[in-house]
């Protein structure tokens, strides 16, 4: 699932279920872009070959930064598909974080024009559990536990809940590469010594990639 780092709740089970909530309505946008243009589902893509054309020119193409090859592209949209159904929190790798803005910003124009639904409630058993634990931070931030939870509903505040920073901008001025061996990223440390394109360097502890049965150090 995605890992968040803005203050949630405190509570590592509440906020588990946000993320988990917030992972589940990303891959809903991502299944969204493969319905638009009948490329199959999600669970599909696991055993998709990277190189296949059909995925790059109907989705991967247009949620990709122009320096970024067709097999980069593929295989960082494959690969966010299991980092969003892990039980693991994980960060996306630079790419995935471009790829994962560009779905969401299309989404948010779409329903711009066209009226369609942002907003998904959690289930009433869960709401409620959040908004008790939400009750003290937003007393502190002078706003409303509903004004905080509304923040994890609805999709058109998701440019700001899911990134820390915009830093994958930065893809479409430079190659990763370029951008990696960079004066700025030294100074930011927007892309981490051992994190490739596609893979965050969280992820490679991982000997067997990323599922359900590793355990976190």
């Amino acid at each position: 699932m995605l890992a968040l780092y803005d203050v949630l709740t405190g509570n590592e089970e509440v906020d588990k279920i946000i993320e988990r909530f917030i992972s589940e309505r990303l891959l809903g946008l991502m299944q969204f872009d493969l319905d638009m243009y009948y490329c199959g589902m999600l669970d599909g893509l696991k055993n998709l070959d990277p190189d296949d054309e059909e995925l790059y020119f109907s989705v991967t193409e247009d949620i990709s930064p122009d320096n970024v090859s067709k097999r980069d592209a593929n295989e960082a949209f494959i690969s966010l598909v299991e980092l969003l159904e892990s039980d693991q929190e994980l960060d996306p790798s630079i790419l995935q974080n471009y790829q994962l803005y560009q779905l969401i910003s299309g989404y948010c124009d779409l329903a711009e024009d066209t009226g369609a639904e942002t907003i998904e409630r959690f289930p009433m058993k869960d709401r409620m559990r959040i908004l008790k634990e939400l009750e003290e931070i937003a007393r502190e931030s002078e706003c409303t536990p509903e004004d905080i939870i509304e923040e994890y509903e609805d999709i058109m505040s998701y440019d700001e809940t899911c990134f820390t920073d915009w830093d994958f901008l930065q893809l479409d001025r430079m190659d990763f590469e370029a951008l990696k061996s960079s004066d700025a990223n030294a100074f930011l440390g927007m892309i981490e010594p051992e994190e490739t394109l596609n893979m965050k360097a969280q992820i490679l502890k991982f000997p067997s990639g990323i599922n359900k049965d590793n355990n976190e150090d």
